[in-house]
């Protein structure tokens, strides 16, 4: 297991799939007068993605399958990663709605209702539109007769950068994922250890789940994978004051992931050393390749390694004494971190 690839998408999908956190999810932040028109008993996940290749990158999606006043319908949730609201977003859900009615019509069956929600995991506050009327110029003053040929919704919104007061939330699966969510978008260090600090309390909530451990390993790679400010140290020691267990989970991880990140380098050094020693010729192109292909591999390994080191915190200086890179390569490697 290395680094994740697309981390937010990653722990979204593992996250609310797991029933358990959407149901808890959905009883904490849906209205209460949505929440007493769905069964949220009969909820399920189904399988598949609406969202367009080209915003894979900034969009996640899940389509959720309930009982809602009495009939089958969904909850869509999407998750926006970007840093940035944009106003397009609500011409986008309804776009991927449409997609699953349009799977509908196709097989033959009439449109179901979907309740869509809008989960924002960016740096700054939500300030897009609530409806699709709310960018029509003019709306509210349009006469009826021509309101009833455009088209309008809502969708519920989840803000991860703002903190209700009082915030009370029951589930610990979802203190979990909200609290790791709102770490990796925390203005600054202090903010960033205080939502890990609770994301380890709530951990002791669902610690006796059996089926819930693969969950919080993901969430520990998805720690790991990002570019937080907390120290790899710190974040251990934050681990061992809730459990030593967990501690020694993290320092297992990360001690794997730079692992595989050395192999890694080896194995492609030794492929580029393969490939260009059939280019130069067999017995003496090969022995040529394997030498640069060796020497590439640690090459390789050791901005690798770095790489880990800074991601983890590091002070460069500490960086360059253990890789023997150069402080301008590693400014270099932190500015593409």
């Amino acid at each position: 297991m290395g680094l994740l690839k697309n981390p937010h998408d990653k722990f979204f999908k593992a996250a609310f799939s797991d029933i358990e956190t959407a149901r808890g999810f959905l009883q904490h932040y849906l209205p209460e007068e949505v929440k007493k028109q769905i069964d949220l008993a009969t909820l399920e996940t189904t399988q598949g993605s609406y969202v367009d290749r080209e915003l894979k990158e900034s969009h996640t999606d899940l389509l959720l399958r309930a009982d809602i006043a009495g009939r089958k319908g969904y909850v869509y949730l999407l998750i926006e990663h970007k840093s940035y609201p944009h106003k397009s977003v609500i011409l986008q859900l309804l776009k991927y709605m449409v997609k699953i009615w349009e799977k509908e019509l196709q097989a033959g069956k009439k449109l179901s209702v979907i309740i869509p929600i809008v989960v924002y995991h960016g740096q700054k506050r939500w300030g897009v539109e609530g409806r699709l009327s709310g960018l029509i110029e003019g709306y509210a003053e349009l006469p009826e007769t021509l309101r009833k040929y455009i088209p309008d919704y809502a969708y519920e919104l989840h803000d991860l950068t703002s903190e209700e007061e009082g915030e009370r939330i029951e589930s610990g699966e979802v203190k979990l994922t909200v609290y790791l969510f709102r770490a990796v978008v925390a203005p600054d260090k202090e903010r960033e250890m205080r939502w890990i600090i609770e994301a380890m309390q709530a951990l002791k909530e669902v610690s006796g789940r059996r089926d819930i451990e693969d969950l919080i390993d993901l969430g520990f790679r998805y720690l790991l994978s990002l570019n937080l400010r907390i120290e790899l140290e710190e974040l251990v020691e934050i681990a061992r004051r809730f459990s030593e267990e967990r501690g020694e989970q993290i320092m297992t991880l990360a001690e794997r992931l730079i692992d595989k990140g050395m192999q890694k380098g080896r194995e492609n050094g030794l492929k580029e050393g393969l490939k260009e020693g059939l280019k130069e010729g067999l017995k003496e192109g090969l022995e040529k390749g394997l030498e640069r292909g060796l020497e590439k591999g640690r090459e390789e390994e050791k901005y690798i390694i770095a790489k880990r080191l800074i991601l983890s915190g590091m002070d460069l200086s500490e960086v360059s004494v253990i890789t023997g890179l150069s402080l301008e390569d590693l400014q270099k490697i932190d500015r593409l971190s």
